[in-house]
């Protein structure tokens, strides 16, 4: 769009150029009408007839400089008005609120693009009734309503909309001037009502997490103090019951805590290339009394020299998870197999991952791939999307007395996610068993010979 200064310095031309020609006009007008003087005239006119040119074309000079000086003032108001309207425009269409401006009839008279998407509309139905292009019911009623009340002097001014695709909307309507027009403005708090659900199901759930220990250790403490301690064979029972759920309290505690760090980027790491076939063989040895007394058969994997980018107590606590869930779910005298192998390519279905991380969506060509098959009871397709969430249980009775806390695989997969990579569940076919997959930037072994 052509600046301020360039109209001024095309308009001051112009008028320079139209004053030079009335001047040259007249000029050459008067000497038009002294060629018709008859010869006996005198030899010298007077003096004011050599003058009325020039006063004629300083005249019109005059005239022309006083017009051009009011064109300039047009001219830069004109402007002004369209570098604020391009402003305004730039500002409205750059607002993640969507904003509606309606006339006394509520006739569209302009909408941003966001109100676009939010409503639905391709384009604005500028100069038509937003009832006749309003979709939903809620909003449609908050409208009717909202005129039903100017009409009696009140109405409700703001409104919390659920539409039919489960967003929702916040609508305020306020009035612009006293000729009737007024502003929807239309603000999506999807996200803010759904991380208010999150936590007030966080907080039901670790109160429910806490009130069964809690409540099992004061039973069968006021049972001991009632006069069990005089029964040792009894005494013992209830001693038992309260050293296992105060445990269990000690790793809800412990899980609560590793996870607020992780979410709050207060947990360090430490990132290199570690061989996950050793950290593997580490996390077998410590669930050895595990797999000993389930009798299940754990086979390993992976190349020797394959390594992967993590922090090497992250990958540790990620795979005691996956591979101490596989030994629990799966069957007496089942195999688990935990492998290890560079892959290229997509993931594997069911990820979990942040999208926000273009590191991750770079693991997409070449990656490691660590994979914990069991073959237990199978999960369900309609829990695999919700499984990584905190204190989700498929089977609320099994975990709880498998001592699970039901935040393992959130901690999961935060630390993958920490650590650039991704992680995710594939039911396997036939629907017996389930593969757990770490997908982490990795490398492939140094061939021989190489420097």
């Amino acid at each position: 769009m052509m600046s301020v200064h360039v109209r001024r310095r095309r308009l001051l031309a112009g008028f320079a150029v139209t004053a030079a020609v009335m001047v040259v006009g007249s000029v050459s007008f008067h000497l038009y009408l002294l060629s018709f003087v008859p010869a006996a005239a005198p030899a010298a006119p007077p003096p004011l007839a050599w003058a009325l040119p020039w006063l004629m074309g300083g005249g019109a000079l005059l005239f022309v400089a006083g017009v051009a000086a009011w064109f300039m003032r047009l001219e830069v108001r004109h402007a002004a008005l369209i570098e604020s309207h391009d402003q305004f425009e730039a500002v409205l269409e750059a607002m993640r609120e969507g904003v509606v401006a309606l006339d006394a009839r509520q006739r569209v008279l302009l909408a941003n693009q966001s109100a676009c998407e939010l409503l639905g509309w391709a384009r604005a139905p500028a100069g038509e009734p937003l009832d006749a292009h309003v979709r939903d019911l809620a909003l449609s009623r908050f409208l009717q309503a909202q005129r039903r009340g100017e009409r009696a002097g009140e109405g409700v001014r703001w409104v919390e909309l659920e539409l039919a695709d489960r967003r929702t909307l916040l609508a305020r309507l306020t009035p612009r001037d006293e000729d009737g027009e007024q502003v929807l403005v239309l603000s999506d708090i999807t996200a803010l009502r759904r991380l208010e659900a999150v936590r007030r199901d966080f907080v039901a759930n670790v109160s429910h997490e806490l009130r069964t220990p809690t409540t099992v250790i004061q039973a069968n403490a006021e049972t001991l103090l009632d006069g069990a301690m005089g029964e040792p064979e009894l005494a013992r029972g209830f001693l038992d019951g309260i050293y296992r759920n105060a445990q269990r309290l000690s790793l809800l505690v412990s899980d609560l805590l590793d996870l607020s760090q992780i979410e709050s980027g207060t947990y360090k790491l430490d990132m290199g290339w570690r061989a996950p076939r050793g950290v593997v063989e580490r996390v077998v040895d410590t669930l050895a009394d595990q797999i000993i007394q389930r009798r299940v058969k754990v086979k390993i994997s992976a190349p020797a020299g394959l390594e992967v980018l993590a922090d090497e107590r992250a990958l540790e606590q990620v795979l005691m998870n996956l591979i101490e869930n596989a030994v629990k779910y799966s069957d007496e005298q089942a195999l688990v197999r935990v492998t290890a192998s560079l892959r290229a390519g997509p993931f594997p279905d069911g990820v979990e991952r942040s999208e926000s991380d273009g590191g991750v969506r770079a693991l997409e060509g070449a990656y490691a791939l660590l994979e914990v098959r069991d073959n237990g009871p199978g999960i369900p397709a309609e829990h695999l999307p919700r499984l990584f969430e905190r204190f989700y249980r498929v089977d609320t009775g099994r975990s709880r007395q498998q001592g699970g806390t039901g935040l393992g695989l959130a901690i999961v997969k935060h630390l993958c996610v920490a650590m650039g990579g991704a992680v995710g569940v594939t039911a396997v076919e036939g629907g017996r068993g389930s593969v757990f997959w770490v997908a982490l930037r990795g490398r492939a072994p140094a061939p021989p010979g190489a420097p």
